[in-house]
């Protein structure tokens, strides 16, 4: 029997938070990659997180200007 995993906390966009946030999208990956076909997907499911502040407006700004989500990793390095 698995264990339930614990979808990452909201992230608002705050550096602090920055590292945290990544770690637990990767773990959550890492330890449930069937839920994800492709990069595409586990990109669409960790902006479904940023839900307030610098984030949120980031995120919408992805959408909104048809950004390839090929090149968000490298935006957000």
């Amino acid at each position: 029997m698995r264990p339930k995993l614990s979808c990452p906390l909201d992230f608002s966009g705050e550096c602090h938070n920055g590292r945290a946030f990544l770690n637990s999208c990767s773990l959550y990956i890492c330890l449930a990659p069937e839920q994800f076909h492709d990069e595409e997907e586990r990109i669409l499911w960790a902006l479904t997180f940023f839900k307030s502040g610098r984030a949120a407006k980031w995120s919408k700004n992805v959408r909104v200007t048809g950004v390839e989500l090929q090149e968000i990793p490298q935006r957000i390095r």
